[in-house]
């Protein structure tokens, strides 16, 4: 449970954050005089912002401050350096690196059905190093398995992969796409196919259903504009694609600015069925020209 002092809402509270990172990273041009000195004043505003957030910021029904944590890189950043360490031992060989994908499946079962409550020292690991029970499954688990997902695809579009032409890669990927999706119909009883379960970032079957369709989606992009040279078709989002932590703090930027702005039609209807596939699709197509707008019209590059 976040707070903050003074009465400011969690939502206007993140909305700012994001507001702070982007004025402090955005690659700001070189320039003199009156431009320069409202460069300058931007980032260090920014800055300035992050450190009142900091201050103001409180968690938790006693409302204590941020506390330092081992695990502060997050869910998604620990499954990126756990897919590095999976990728330098195997290096390229598909099969070490699906064999890890599988585990990871087979980890999240185990620790839901209680497989390793006998293993006195991993209930003291999970109940005493990470923040809850349950969010090593994600950690370790779901998120993971999606992080090696890209992995995959990855290591099939090098040189010395089985897929040796961009037909055969293309193949390849959609036969891996056809395996998770069959998986996560396997589990599709057990776990639902919901993103949130719980205290948990995602379930197994979203995981593996939503690694299926972006392998589709890969697959038929990969053939339209490298192979089939229709890059005009997408020249919209070029801008995007060299700018993409802009795109990603958006996206975390638009539903607490709605809630903020008293605009509750949008996050509470059209959420559910064939209506809210379309309302994502929309909404990702929406903040995609959004992020191309704000990277070519005003110059809003960010760069760590």
């Amino acid at each position: 449970i976040m707070h903050a002092l003074g009465g400011m809402s969690a939502d206007l509270w993140y909305v700012l954050l994001m507001a702070g990172f982007i004025l402090t990273w955005n690659r700001y041009p070189c320039s003199e005089g009156f431009k320069g000195t409202v460069f300058t004043f931007c980032r260090f505003g920014g800055i300035a912002l992050l450190i009142f957030l900091a201050v103001v910021f409180r968690e938790g029904d006693d409302l204590h401050w941020m506390r330092c944590r081992w695990y502060v890189m997050g869910t998604i950043g620990w499954a990126y350096l756990v897919s590095c360490v999976v990728y330098y031992v195997f290096r390229r060989q598909l099969a070490g690196i699906m064999g890890c994908l599988a585990l990871c499946i087979l980890f999240y079962v185990g620790v839901t059905e209680q497989v390793f409550d006998s293993f006195h020292y991993f209930n003291v690991i999970s109940q005493t190093v990470f923040p809850t029970y349950f969010k090593v499954r994600a950690m370790l688990g779901t998120c993971l398995a999606s992080s090696l997902a890209g992995v995959i695809i990855g290591i099939l579009l090098t040189k010395d992969s089985p897929a040796r032409t961009p037909l055969k890669q293309i193949v390849w990927i959609l036969v891996f796409a056809g395996g998770l999706f069959f998986a996560g119909f396997l589990l599709h009883p057990l776990y639902g196919a919901s993103l949130y379960s719980g205290p948990e970032i995602q379930t197994p079957t979203w995981s593996l259903y939503s690694s299926a369709v972006n392998c589709v989606i890969f697959a038929l992009l990969y053939g339209l504009i490298d192979i089939g040279c229709r890059q005009r078709w997408f020249k919209f989002i070029l801008p995007v694609g060299t700018n993409v932590l802009l795109l990603y703090l958006l996206s975390f930027m638009v539903h607490p600015l709605l809630r903020v702005l008293h605009v509750h039609f949008i996050n509470d209807y059209l959420n559910a069925g064939i209506i809210g596939i379309l309302r994502a699709l929309g909404y990702a197509v929406g903040l995609t020209l959004l992020s191309g707008f704000l990277t070519t019209r005003c110059r809003i590059v960010l760069k760590l």
